[in-house]
């Protein structure tokens, strides 16, 4: 600190000082807890988009599924068919 700034608190006196010292410490209190809780957020979104991802990999992989049960049995219709012109 410059002579200067020492004058400056010194005009000001001490209660003045603690006052200004007492506030910083509040906004810094106050930064920590609104970027943890912005933290909490992200992980809290992040959780949601990894499950929706989830839902939309399994509503693909049945639908998959379906088609290729779709596809047997019309394989089956068609081998029925098949087998009744057969007889």
């Amino acid at each position: 600190m410059a002579k200067d700034d020492n004058f400056f608190f010194r005009g000001l006196g001490e209660s003045v000082v603690k006052q200004i010292v007492s506030f910083w410490k509040l906004v810094v209190m106050i930064s920590l807890h609104l970027f943890g809780e912005l933290k909490h957020k992200k992980t809290w979104i992040l959780q949601v988009v990894n499950t929706v991802e989830e839902i939309q990999e399994r509503h693909d992989a049945v639908k998959e599924i379906e088609k290729k049960l779709l596809d047997l049995h019309q394989v089956c219709l068609h081998e029925d068919l098949s087998l009744k012109y057969l007889i």
